[in-house]
């Protein structure tokens, strides 16, 4: 027997069952990730030391909402590759004075990489593929810093590049190697928490001379011979700060101890 309530009841459920797949259908897709935003925050990136790589592949209708965070702490050169579908890829970066595009290019398969000069901070890639397209994308960014963008030294001649040493730690060693266009100095870097006299000298049979400057880049002092042999040694009474060593001379390996 045909049963008018149980009929408009059910044709009830049906309609409000269609009309919620309806709701849930027209909802937007999320929106994308924006590096500007995201720059906005000091979490979730990939610190990348030199010569190292940070990757990440979606399909290319995932993109939306991704994006690559990168963190250097010295200035250079950050390399993107695109593999696959290609896809428009900006890289954004915040040095602290606020999130900056700093370059964009098409990436994929048989397309030119992009070489992006970075400084010190925090990154991010975004990524968009053209409209109705299909397959995967992969960045991948590759970090190579301003002190590895010539020839590899084993102590960086400037201030940037110099090598952190511990008062009072192990003794640290090195080389000059000069060649014919241009003459090897090694920097070094201490930092003092609180006042301190500190005796900074060389070892070994190269005649080295030492210069001690501080974060400000003035010299506090120079040194050639006071120390046993052809050896420098400095001391002097600072403040607390960063200071930073220089050493130069005949070609040839040295030992360098900084105590107080």
């Amino acid at each position: 027997m045909f049963n008018l309530n149980h009929a408009v009841r059910n044709a009830f459920i049906t309609g409000a069952a269609f009309f919620s797949i309806l709701i849930v259908s027209g909802e937007p897709r999320a929106q994308a990730t924006d590096c500007v935003t995201a720059l906005g925050s000091t979490t979730g990136y990939t610190s990348l030391s030199n010569a190292a790589t940070a990757s990440k592949e979606k399909g290319v209708d995932e993109w939306d909402g991704e994006i690559l965070r990168i963190q250097t702490v010295l200035p250079g050169v950050v390399t993107l590759e695109g593999i696959g579908t290609a896809s428009q890829t900006s890289l954004y970066s915040n040095d602290g004075s606020g999130p900056e595009m700093l370059d964009s290019a098409e990436l994929g398969d048989n397309l030119d990489d992009l070489e992006v000069v970075v400084p010190v901070g925090y990154h991010c890639i975004e990524v968009a593929p053209p409209p109705n397209s299909t397959g995967t994308f992969e960045v991948q960014a590759t970090f190579t810093d301003v002190c590895h963008l010539g020839d590899v030294d084993d102590h960086g001649d400037s201030f940037i590049c110099a090598t952190s040493v511990t008062v009072g730690g192990s003794s640290a060693s090195g080389e000059i190697t000069s060649s014919n266009t241009t003459n090897d100095v090694d920097m070094f870097k201490f930092v003092l928490s609180s006042s301190a006299t500190v005796t900074i000298e060389s070892s070994g049979s190269t005649d080295v001379q030492g210069n001690l400057y501080d974060e400000e880049g003035t010299l506090l002092d120079s040194d050639d011979d006071s120390g046993t042999g052809s050896n420098f040694e400095i001391t002097q009474s600072l403040a607390a700060g960063v200071y930073y060593v220089q050493v130069k001379g005949s070609d040839g390996s040295y030992g360098l101890s900084i105590t107080q």
